[in-house]
């Protein structure tokens, strides 16, 4: 997969040497990203989304939509996107998105 690509050659890199702390999934099926924004776990290893400082979605406007969803459909959601910075790579198909917040922005896609 092309996001699986741009994660490791690219972000990967570029975390540790910013020295940044970071967890990733590879989603398996639609609304993946969905599910695990929504999770609250109990225990586990996996942690709440409200531990974490950022999201960094790796894919196509799909994923970028499913990220939104699920956050969306918490009950905390409104503390969690003020308090979580997101970000997108476009590893997409056409990148529809990335390339509208660029043009937006005037920056070159």
């Amino acid at each position: 997969k092309k996001a699986v690509e741009v994660y490791e050659k690219t972000v990967v890199p570029i975390f540790d040497q910013a020295s940044v702390a970071y967890d990733y999934m590879i989603t398996t099926h639609a609304r993946h990203a969905e599910e695990r924004m929504r999770q609250q776990p109990a225990s586990g290893d996996l942690k709440d989304l409200s531990e974490y400082t950022g999201i960094v979605s790796i894919g196509g406007d799909g994923v970028v939509y499913e990220v939104m969803q699920g956050i969306h459909s918490r009950p905390d959601s409104k503390e969690i996107l003020k308090n979580i910075k997101l970000g997108m790579i476009g590893a997409g198909t056409s990148n529809g998105l990335s390339a509208s917040l660029a043009h937006a922005s005037e920056e070159h896609f």
